[in-house]
């Protein structure tokens, strides 16, 4: 077994990559384990040298040291080798796709490095968009307009990635409202009207702690699609609590708002142009289309997480 580790020196605040490649490095130094180290120096780098590591064709762990971003562009790469598999070291300013297996209590699992490097590997799904692919979620509307402009407040000192999304969607609730959205099932079923945003879910968390899809499972060769009409800005003001905690799929003031469907693909047409994310990368289009990828890449899971029958 060999272990790779490719970390990304901006991500995060205060050297935490740092921190964590130290710590690493002792532990493989101590243990004598065969251990290589990787710094990206561009976007894309970190797709490059996982792909480059599990064609070698050895058995190797790969391990992210970064975000949910650089976490993506690793498994990108390795998908697909079935001797690699993924893992993360989250010191980026969300970290949520880690928070399906660990909710919000026990992400330090994440960051023990003797638990990691003999952690139990799980096979998961992914989510193909084009010429773009993600493992958490993606989203049109008005949620993918606020990690766009997250960006800028997470570059400001002292400011975490839940409170960037948070700064994020003030500015943005004061803006336009909804899209003329016009969404086409795998089953053949359409909607069309004034949407705040609709997301396909891999993952149960986004936007640095809300709990957009709370049933949401990534081995399960699905995707949760939710759907949320626009209420107003005043009605959604009141909304934005039980939607960060995951209750719109149960509160009755969601009932009229929530469509929630479970498939395997989806299509997004927006009358005019609308912010899209993709785990976190932000562009503007007209339409896309996320289908589920069953079984794309092996990830290393160090909570050992074992999924509960979830009930809404």
């Amino acid at each position: 077994m060999r272990y790779v580790f490719i970390q990304n020196p901006v991500a995060g605040k205060n050297g935490s990559t740092q921190a964590a490649v130290e710590a690493i490095a002792e532990h493989c130094r101590r243990l004598d384990l065969p251990a290589v180290f990787y710094r990206t120096e561009y976007a894309g780098h970190a797709r490059e040298l996982a792909r480059k590591e599990a064609a070698t064709g050895d058995e190797v762990r790969i391990y992210a040291i970064g975000g949910d971003g650089t976490l993506n562009e690793t498994a990108d790469g390795a998908a697909g080798y079935p001797n690699a598999a993924v893992g993360i070291f989250p010191c980026g300013s969300g970290n949520d796709f880690i928070r399906t297996f660990a909710g919000e209590q026990d992400t330090q699992a994440f960051l023990d490095v003797a638990r990691q490097l003999s952690a139990p590997v799980r096979v998961l799904d992914s989510i193909d968009a084009g010429e773009r692919s993600a493992l958490n979620v993606c989203s049109i509307g008005l949620d993918a307009q606020v990690a766009h402009h997250m960006s800028k407040f997470k570059r400001l000192p002292f400011i975490s990635g839940s409170m960037a999304y948070n700064l994020s969607l003030v500015m943005c609730l004061f803006g336009r409202l909804g899209n003329e959205l016009t969404v086409t099932t795998d089953k053949g079923k359409v909607y069309q009207g004034q949407y705040l945003f609709a997301l396909a879910a891999n993952g149960c968390w986004y936007g640095g702690g809300y709990h957009c899809a709370p049933l949401a499972l990534p081995d399960d060769g699905k995707l949760d699609f939710i759907l949320i009409k626009n209420p107003g800005l005043l009605r959604l003001i009141s909304l934005v609590g039980a939607y960060k905690n995951g209750r719109h799929l149960a509160d009755p003031r969601f009932k009229e708002l929530v469509t929630f469907l479970r498939g395997e693909s989806m299509r997004v047409q927006a009358r005019q142009t609308a912010h899209c994310n993709f785990d976190g990368e932000c562009v503007a289009l007209q339409e896309a289309v996320f289908t589920v990828r069953p079984a794309a890449f092996r990830f290393i899971d160090p909570v050992q997480y074992v999924q509960e029958e979830k009930t809404v």
